[in-house]
């Protein structure tokens, strides 16, 4: 069991080569670690901006889908105040205008999922009553404050607060059920139920031949910055230009908004905004004349639209931060790419070939590193056509001191001929370009884990040779001596 589990650590430390003492995989220099340093002071600005961001909650994101809802329902419409009244083309209220009209209300309901009225959808309508404005009687407490102000507000006409079932709800003209509210502009009437004494029809007609319709209802704007009430309320006042002659018709469409607000900062912490936005008006007109010149029927759109406001959470900044950290890493490796390729194989030329720390414990035992200095470094004295003895070298310790000299005078040369550490190698004239690629073909061949191999193999195979040679001459040494035992014993 505890080696099943071992098995499963993916956190181990991985087996490397080093370069020093300390453990160091990769050679570090003072030019790489001054870009190192600036790089990580750059990832600590990103990560505080980011931070900052998150906190201050700057970042959205704003989904929005449209949809069709035959059974959408707009539940606080009961509590919406309207607002109508006749204008000149002044905008000046009529004076007494009791006596030149009136306005009636009903809301009408209908529609049926029953499908043995075969497509055939029944309406049916209930009055709701209208009256002058009067902000204590017309307007519920939530909406109260933003009709205070106006000045003017007996002017207008109210459609009084109704009841809860009273809500307009699905889609006109839908087989499914649905209603919409209906106010209606009559010419005034003399009449029993009308307590009012009329103008003259005459006088009536030629007083409104011109007349304008103002309607002022609760509209909601989207304002997505906003951290809280995204959805705010505001006055919207409509003005259509109406006409004696004409019946005219308008149908206000209010489109219903579903805001979900999704405001956690790792997991999802939503909030539900259920409001109403105007979304269009239609007219129709008809020249045929009535006790009646205008109807306003309000109802809705038959879209449903959904607005999803998602900020910005924790994972998503790490995944952005991470990116960044990502490419200021790249950017820093492209930038220290051949300072860190020449030091690197200068280090290697210096220490490895040139410098090398075990010259004095090459002398003791010289047939150790005899291809080193018989076959590759003479290579070196030919490229830079140097004077070279074709005699056996005699390993002791003033000759390997006088190459040691000689080929740190090398890496003299090849480090004085790159330009620049930071830069793609350039190269003096002669042949030190061809020395300096020499020593990286050398270094990389010693490096190739497939000659590695292969040395330790031929070594295998050497001492394998070398056994065997060795019990091949002691048997043989065994037979001689049996075999002169086997003669003095005949004698």
């Amino acid at each position: 069991m505890k080696l099943l589990i071992s098995k499963c650590d993916y956190l181990s430390h991985k087996v490397s080569l080093t370069l020093n003492e300390k453990g160091d995989v990769g050679y570090k220099t003072f030019i790489g670690g001054l870009i190192s340093i600036i790089s990580i002071i750059i990832s600590i600005i990103c990560i505080t901006f980011f931070i900052i961001k998150m906190f201050k909650r700057d970042d959205i994101y704003i989904n929005h889908s449209t949809y069709i809802n035959p059974f959408v329902n707009l539940t606080y419409s009961h509590k919406l105040p309207f607002l109508l009244r006749l204008t000149d083309t002044n905008s000046e209220p009529y004076n007494e205008d009791e006596k030149l009209y009136y306005i009636t209300a009903s809301i009408w309901y209908g529609g049926s999922n029953d499908t043995s009225l075969s497509g055939i959808a029944k309406q049916y309508s209930v009055s709701l009553n209208v009256t002058k404005c009067d902000i204590n009687k017309h307007f519920s407490d939530e909406y109260k404050d933003y009709f205070k102000n106006i000045i003017d507000l007996n002017t207008y006409y109210c459609l009084e607060q109704r009841n809860s079932s009273q809500t307009i709800y699905g889609i006109y003209g839908n087989i499914n059920p649905f209603s919409y509210y209906s106010l209606t502009l009559r010419y005034c009437k003399n009449s029993t139920e009308n307590n009012n004494s009329c103008y003259s029809y005459e006088k009536i007609e030629n007083t409104l031949d011109y007349m304008f319709l103002d309607v002022i209802f609760i509209d909601y704007t989207i304002n997505s910055y906003k951290k809280n009430n995204e959805n705010e309320i505001f006055i919207r006042k409509e003005r259509y230009e109406l006409s004696s002659i004409l019946f005219k018709r308008i149908w206000l469409y209010f489109e219903n908004i579903k805001y979900i607000v999704d405001n956690g900062y790792i997991f999802e912490k939503k909030k539900l905004l259920d409001f109403h936005n105007f979304q269009s008006v239609k007219t129709d007109y008809n020249i045929i004349q009535h006790d009646f010149f205008c109807t306003l029927t309000i109802l809705n759109s038959p879209k449903l639209s959904t607005y999803k406001k998602i900020y910005t959470k924790i994972e998503d900044y790490l995944a952005t931060i991470g990116g960044l950290i990502k490419v200021i890493t790249l950017i820093s490796s492209i930038i220290n790419y051949y300072n860190s390729q020449n030091s690197y194989y200068l280090k290697l030329i210096k220490d490895f070939i040139i410098e090398n720390k075990d010259l004095n414990s090459t002398i003791k035992n010289p047939r150790r590193h005899s291809r080193l200095f018989n076959s590759n470094f003479i290579k070196y004295d030919k490229i830079l056509n140097l004077q070279n003895s074709n005699e056996d070298l005699i390993f002791s310790k003033t000759m390997v001191n006088s190459k040691s000299k000689r080929y740190e005078n090398h890496y003299n040369d090849v480090n004085s001929s790159l330009s620049t550490k930071i830069l793609p190698s350039f190269f003096c004239k002669n042949n030190r370009d061809e020395l300096l690629i020499y020593y990286k073909e050398f270094i990389n061949s010693r490096l190739n884990v497939f000659n590695i191999l292969k040395k330790l193999e031929t070594i295998n195979l050497s001492k394998d040779l070398k056994h065997k040679s060795k019990s091949e001459q002691n048997e043989n040494e065994s037979n001689i001596n049996s075999n002169k035992l086997k003669i003095k014993i005949i004698k």
